[in-house]
């Protein structure tokens, strides 16, 4: 039917845009078949997850750069995710590591330590631009994992 094939249309468009973004990267073709399996294993988990479809849909933006002043430093930034929920501002930032092993919770503490300091920047660059207050939160596709920065 019309929307099988508005739908391979889709994917075929998707499949070519994640490409260029390899081509950009540098991606080797030799590498590329495991990176568009972790990407379609992200997405499929995150449409999965009712997190992930909140985060996915809604108002907000993706890939929303900013740039301006911090502590008299020019500072450019790219959000992963801004979403607006009920007047709420949120800043999310996308990880799509895996964790290994054992503790699960120890490896997330550790990630919020590691980007506490760029999820800062953000959220002033954020409010400096939107008038809003913003919160901030990491998320992880691969684990469906939401951790909210402090």
């Amino acid at each position: 039917d019309g929307r099988t094939e508005l739908t391979a249309i889709a994917d075929r468009r998707a499949h070519l845009k994640l490409e260029g973004w390899l081509d950009e990267l540098g991606a080797t073709r030799a590498a590329r078949p495991e990176i568009l399996a972790r990407v379609r294993r992200a997405i499929e988990r995150m449409a999965a997850d009712p997190r992930g479809r909140w985060l996915a849909t809604g108002p907000g933006a993706a890939e929303f750069s900013l740039t301006g002043a911090i502590d008299g430093a020019l500072i450019t930034g790219v959000i992963d995710r801004v979403r607006i929920d009920d007047g709420e501002h949120w800043l999310v930032d996308y990880k799509t590591g895996s964790h290994e092993g054992g503790n699960l919770e120890a490896f997330l503490v550790a990630e919020k330590a590691r980007y506490r300091e760029q999820l800062e920047r953000y959220r002033q660059l954020y409010e400096a631009y939107a008038g809003q207050a913003a919160r901030c939160a990491l998320y992880f596709p691969l684990l469906g994992r939401f951790v909210e920065m402090d």
